[in-house]
């Protein structure tokens, strides 16, 4: 809104605004694509909708650059939802999974999405024909998984080893309490009570980073994991101490002490999956 002047010694108004140099910037360099990641909190998500926004614009031989993202809001929501349309098909025939799918077309929805709220587009895709919902199973709803299979996955770790007890507790975690890998990996020595040696009853208590969150949340742990770590933490401090505040660390030559990797827990859970089966 102008700031309107009144001079005493002219006899019209004038009209200023103190920030016309600074909205021609912002017009003139304005990177939403970069803005929209910068918004994301977990480095994860930020990869993810790189990728796939990457993959979006690759498909019509592009890459996502401050213009060409600017020439795709500037385009009807018909127009847009069309191409996207057309991108969600092609892949489906290179076969790729519906969540896979419903996480690529996600991203390119949450890009429009965070424009509009910025009012960089006056249109959201909203289209029926975008959704991917077919077969997608929310990735806490274990339902599906009957306790005898859990039991036979967390019967899989040879706990005789250092290895072998660290990999129980850490699929005590994702399947006794449900946990993500990257919420797993991140778990410092702090984050457990019963690190600090309090008593039973808080030994209960886990604190993690939830996806999204901006604070640590408190989740309370079932007998056979709180033993788990126990077991897991005593093998680590005789192994390497506590120097590294992470829950879980690397055990092979060339990391030895570092912290765990996400990638880690996606083999152990896929390599124990494949042998129980």
């Amino acid at each position: 809104m102008p700031i309107i002047f009144l001079h005493p010694f002219m006899t019209e108004i004038t009209k200023t605004s103190s920030f016309d140099s600074h909205l021609e910037a912002v017009r003139g360099q304005r990177d939403i694509y970069q803005e929209m990641l910068d918004h994301k909190r977990s480095p994860q998500t930020k990869r993810a909708y790189a990728s796939d926004i990457k993959d979006f614009f690759g498909f019509f031989d592009m890459q996502p650059t401050p213009a060409t993202i600017k020439e795709f809001l500037s385009l009807t929501k018909v127009e847009a939802t069309a191409l996207v349309l057309k991108w969600k098909n092609h892949l489906v025939e290179r076969g790729l999974k519906m969540s896979s799918i419903s996480r690529k077309v996600g991203s390119i929805k949450a890009l429009v999405k965070f424009s509009n709220d910025i009012v960089a587009c006056d249109w959201v895709l909203t289209s029926e024909a975008l959704v991917c919902s077919r077969g997608i199973q929310k990735y806490r709803d274990t339902t599906g998984v009957s306790p005898d299979w859990i039991n036979k996955m967390l019967l899989h770790p040879d706990r005789s080893t250092l290895i072998g007890k660290r990999d129980y507790a850490i699929l005590q975690l994702l399947w006794g309490n449900a946990l993500r890998r990257a919420e797993v990996v991140s778990i410092s020595l702090d984050d457990w009570d019963g690190v600090r040696g309090n008593d039973a009853e808080h030994n209960r208590y886990l604190w993690v980073m939830g996806k999204g969150r901006a604070d640590k949340e408190r989740i309370t742990l079932n007998p056979n994991t709180i033993n788990a770590l126990k077991v897991w933490l005593d093998a680590r401090f005789r192994y390497v101490g506590d120097t590294n505040k992470a829950m879980f660390i690397s055990l092979d030559r060339v990391n030895k002490g570092n912290r765990l990797r996400d990638q880690h827990i996606q083999d152990l859970r896929t390599y124990t999956i494949y042998s129980v089966y």
